[in-house]
Order: structure tokens, then C-alpha cells, then sequence
């Protein structure tokens, strides 16, 4: 079983010693992070091979964006429990992680579904702008001057909002009291939040797109017929998030634990509990 001296005995951690925890973590319990993520999407990798069989050369990607979102985040929220779990020294079964994450299932949901409306409201409104000046001789730089307006603003509010997840399974509370948790938690700290997450994000999209690049690339020169390769590249996508995916929800993980040690004393509470020796 874990300990947490492993884990850098629950102190503040870096950015670059956050990745390196999460490294370490999830080489440590590997198979059973990758038997999360596999549970989640291997079914939905079939259900879209079925679509693309069913639909061949029809454009589907509106609803294979949305099988993935939702898949994905199914997978997401049993990675969290899994990763809380092993970082506060404990284990878990991948029957445990589901069970507690899915708790919270409809609290997640309507959490993404008020983020999204509040992020989308400047946007509309902005849209609605410009196309009543549509008209104007200058509408080409009303657009331009919309765009790095709505850019700032939508990653700022990610930012802020982007450890509702782990908030609201890890505490156990509800839709809005997640949203305000995440808020008051990322305060002052937006630009750390923003880089350990991007770092993580390059990470991961590097690790997902090479692969993917380099299998069609190859295909290109098969002459396979066009379903097989889409299938082809539909099992690369779906290993590849497989893969990547425990990596990113356990750096997300961490940042939160960092977030309540440096603003709450969280290590100091488990000290005093008696968990950490």
C-alpha cells in the first residue's frame, strides 16, 4: 500500500515536481489507471466504429465529439476518486472509483451546464454585435478585436473553474457550491493554475496527436479503402486517450491537493487527524 511520504509527504509541490509526482504515480498503479480509462472507452471507441460502418464518409463528428465528451468524462470522474485515493496514501478497486465518482454524476453535469452558459452569455452577446455592425466598412476589425476579447475571458474562466470536478467528488457537495469551491480555491493563483495545466495539456496532446499522425501518414501510402483506415484511426485515437488520459486527471488531482495545502493547511489537517504520521 502507498504511503503518503512517497508523495512528497503531502508538502506544496512545484510545477515541475507536480508533474513528476503524477508521473510517478501513475507508473506506479499503471494497469489499474488504464483499467478506468479502458472501462469508459473502449465502449465508446465500438460504438463509434459501429457509427462509421453504419454511416460510411458521413460527417459524424458533432456526435463523436459528444460520445467523447461524455465517455470521457464517465472515465474522469472514477480516475479522480482512484488518484485522491492513492495520493492520500489509501487504494481503491476500480469497482470503488465508479461507484463514488458516478455519485456525483448529475452534480458535474449541471456544474459543466452553468459554466457553460456563463461562458457562452459574453460570447452571444459579442456575436450579436457584429452582426449589427456587419454592415460597417470596419467589421473585419470588430471581428479581429471580438476574438482576442472572447479568447481571454473563456481561458480565465476555465482557469478558475477547472478543478469544479475534483471539488465536488473529492468535498461531496453539490453544482454550485463546486463552482464557487473552484473559484475561491484557483484566487490568486490563476497563473499557476494555467501553466501546470497547460504544461500537462502539451504533454498529453503530444502523446495523443504524434501517434495519430504518424499511423496516417503511413496509411497514406497502403491504398487501404477509406473505412479501414478511419477504423485504423479510431483504435490509434481511442489507445492513445487511454493512455493519457490518467496522466491528466491525476495532474489536475494534485494541483487541487496543492491549492488546499498552500491556502487551507490541508497537510497540516491530516496531520492533525492523525492520517499522516
Amino acid at each position: 500500500m502507498m504511503t503518503t511520504l512517497e508523495w512528497q509527504n503531502l508538502r506544496a509541490l512545484s510545477v515541475g515536481e507536480i508533474l513528476d509526482v503524477a508521473l510517478r504515480m501513475y507508473r506506479v498503479k499503471f494497469f489499474r489507471f488504464l483499467g478506468i480509462a479502458a472501462i469508459a472507452l473502449i465502449p465508446e471507441g465500438i460504438i463509434e466504429a459501429l457509427l462509421f460502418s453504419v454511416f460510411p464518409g458521413s460527417d459524424i463528428s458533432r456526435l463523436q465529439n459528444s460520445l467523447t465528451n461524455f465517455f470521457t468524462g464517465i472515465a474522469t470522474m472514477a480516475l479522480i476518486v482512484a488518484v485522491s485515493s492513492v495520493y492520500l496514501g489509501g487504494d481503491f478497486t476500480i469497482r470503488s472509483a465508479y461507484s463514488k465518482g458516478l455519485k456525483r454524476f448529475w452534480s458535474i453535469v449541471g456544474a459543466n451546464f452553468l459554466m457553460g452558459m456563463v461562458i457562452a452569455l459574453p460570447v452571444i452577446f459579442l456575436m450579436f454585435c457584429l452582426l449589427a455592425m456587419a454592415s460597417m466598412p470596419s467589421s473585419e476589425l470588430l471581428l479581429v478585436g471580438v476574438i482576442l476579447l472572447i479568447v481571454p475571458i473563456a481561458v480565465f474562466l476555465f482557469t478558475r473553474w477547472s478543478l469544479s470536478s475534483e471539488a465536488i467528488i473529492l468535498e461531496d457537495i453539490g453544482a454550485s457550491a463546486g463552482i464557487s469551491r473552484t473559484w475561491n480555491l484557483t484566487r490568486d493563483y490563476f497563473w499557476r493554475v494555467l501553466g501546470t495545466s497547460f504544461a500537462a495539456g502539451l504533454f498529453s496532446t503530444l502523446l495523443t496527436v504524434l501517434p495519430f499522425l504518424f499511423v496516417d501518414y503511413v496509411l497514406g501510402f497502403t491504398g487501404l479503402d477509406f473505412r479501414i483506415v478511419q477504423l485504423i484511426d479510431l483504435v490509434v485515437q481511442q489507445l492513445a486517450l487511454v493512455l493519457v488520459l490518467p496522466f491528466t486527471v491525476t495532474v489536475k488531482v494534485l494541483i487541487y491537493y496543492d491549492l488546499r495545502i498552500r491556502k487551507e493547511g490541508f497537510d497540516l489537517m491530516l496531520r492533525a487527524n492523525g492520517i499522516q504520521e
